[in-house]
Protein backbone atom coordinates (compact mmCIF):
# COMPACT_ATOMS: atom_id res chain seq x y z
CA UNK A 1 0.00 0.00 0.00
CA UNK A 2 1.25 3.41 -1.13
CA UNK A 3 0.78 6.62 0.70
CA UNK A 4 -1.69 7.83 -1.89
CA UNK A 5 -3.98 4.44 -1.11
CA UNK A 6 -3.41 4.86 2.66
CA UNK A 7 -4.63 9.30 2.14
CA UNK A 8 -6.81 8.24 0.05
CA UNK A 9 -8.61 5.78 2.79
CA UNK A 10 -8.04 8.07 5.58
CA UNK A 11 -10.13 10.77 4.02
CA UNK A 12 -12.62 8.33 3.01
CA UNK A 13 -12.98 8.11 6.82
CA UNK A 14 -13.04 11.74 7.68
CA UNK A 15 -15.59 11.93 5.08
CA UNK A 16 -17.89 9.03 6.61
CA UNK A 17 -16.69 10.27 10.33
CA UNK A 18 -17.92 14.09 9.19
CA UNK A 19 -21.42 12.62 8.04
CA UNK A 20 -21.96 10.98 11.32
CA UNK A 21 -20.82 14.05 13.33
CA UNK A 22 -23.10 15.89 11.61
CA UNK A 23 -25.86 13.67 11.33
CA UNK A 24 -26.12 13.61 14.83
CA UNK A 25 -25.72 17.42 15.55
CA UNK A 26 -28.86 17.47 13.42
CA UNK A 27 -30.90 15.15 14.77
CA UNK A 28 -33.92 15.92 17.28
CA UNK A 29 -33.44 12.93 19.22
CA UNK A 30 -29.82 13.06 19.89
CA UNK A 31 -30.46 16.67 21.70
CA UNK A 32 -32.91 14.99 23.25
CA UNK A 33 -30.95 12.37 24.98
CA UNK A 34 -28.64 14.48 25.78
CA UNK A 35 -31.33 16.81 27.42
CA UNK A 36 -32.37 13.61 29.80
CA UNK A 37 -28.66 13.29 30.53
CA UNK A 38 -28.22 16.45 31.96
CA UNK A 39 -31.58 16.61 33.11
CA UNK A 40 -30.98 13.04 35.02
CA UNK A 41 -27.33 14.45 35.88
CA UNK A 42 -29.11 17.39 37.60
CA UNK A 43 -31.63 15.02 39.45
CA UNK A 44 -29.05 12.46 40.93
CA UNK A 45 -27.38 15.62 42.63
CA UNK A 46 -30.24 17.31 43.91
CA UNK A 47 -30.97 14.05 45.26
CA UNK A 48 -28.18 12.63 46.59
CA UNK A 49 -27.64 16.21 48.65
CA UNK A 50 -31.21 16.09 49.94
CA UNK A 51 -31.47 12.67 50.77
CA UNK A 52 -27.85 12.02 52.14
CA UNK A 53 -28.29 14.00 55.61
CA UNK A 54 -31.28 11.84 56.29
CA UNK A 55 -29.49 8.36 55.17
CA UNK A 56 -26.51 9.07 57.40
CA UNK A 57 -29.01 10.04 60.21
CA UNK A 58 -30.49 6.68 59.67
CA UNK A 59 -27.48 4.87 59.09
CA UNK A 60 -25.26 5.72 62.18
CA UNK A 61 -26.23 3.85 65.37
CA UNK A 62 -25.76 5.56 68.91
CA UNK A 63 -23.04 2.75 69.80
CA UNK A 64 -20.59 1.22 67.95
CA UNK A 65 -21.12 -1.67 69.98
CA UNK A 66 -22.76 -4.70 68.72
CA UNK A 67 -23.69 -6.61 65.74
CA UNK A 68 -26.42 -4.59 64.22
CA UNK A 69 -24.60 -1.54 64.56
CA UNK A 70 -21.48 -2.64 62.72
CA UNK A 71 -24.01 -3.57 60.00
CA UNK A 72 -25.27 -0.08 59.92
CA UNK A 73 -21.93 1.49 60.02
CA UNK A 74 -20.87 -0.95 56.99
CA UNK A 75 -24.36 0.10 54.93
CA UNK A 76 -23.02 4.09 55.11
CA UNK A 77 -21.30 4.49 52.27
CA UNK A 78 -18.93 7.47 53.72
CA UNK A 79 -17.71 5.16 55.95
CA UNK A 80 -16.67 2.50 53.18
CA UNK A 81 -14.68 5.26 51.35
CA UNK A 82 -12.79 5.68 54.96
CA UNK A 83 -11.86 2.39 55.43
CA UNK A 84 -11.25 1.10 51.30
CA UNK A 85 -8.34 2.31 49.59
CA UNK A 86 -7.17 2.21 46.66
CA UNK A 87 -5.70 -1.26 46.85
CA UNK A 88 -9.62 -2.58 47.73
CA UNK A 89 -11.11 -0.78 44.80
CA UNK A 90 -9.13 -2.15 42.43
CA UNK A 91 -8.38 -5.81 41.05
CA UNK A 92 -4.98 -4.83 40.13
CA UNK A 93 -2.34 -3.23 42.97
CA UNK A 94 -1.61 0.18 42.48
CA UNK A 95 1.89 -0.01 44.73
CA UNK A 96 3.94 -2.88 44.08
CA UNK A 97 5.89 -2.49 47.12
CA UNK A 98 6.83 -5.39 48.76
CA UNK A 99 5.58 -7.72 46.08
CA UNK A 100 7.85 -9.65 44.78
CA UNK A 101 6.55 -10.60 41.15
CA UNK A 102 10.10 -11.95 39.42
CA UNK A 103 9.81 -14.96 42.24
CA UNK A 104 8.83 -18.86 41.77
CA UNK A 105 8.57 -21.99 43.54
CA UNK A 106 11.10 -23.27 41.21
CA UNK A 107 13.55 -20.99 41.63
CA UNK A 108 13.46 -19.77 45.57
CA UNK A 109 16.14 -16.93 46.26
CA UNK A 110 19.67 -17.60 48.13
CA UNK A 111 21.28 -15.15 49.69
CA UNK A 112 24.29 -15.63 51.61
CA UNK A 113 24.57 -14.42 55.48
CA UNK A 114 26.08 -11.22 56.30
CA UNK A 115 26.82 -11.27 59.42
CA UNK A 116 29.15 -13.94 61.70
CA UNK A 117 27.49 -16.49 63.41
CA UNK A 118 27.43 -16.39 67.38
Amino acid sequence: MDAQDLMAKLILWLDQGTDVVTGWLISPAAWSQFALLALSFGLAVFATRRFQPVLTRLLTPATTEGMLARARLFLRVENRRKTAGPEIRSMSPTKAIGICHHLSANTPVTMEASAVPM
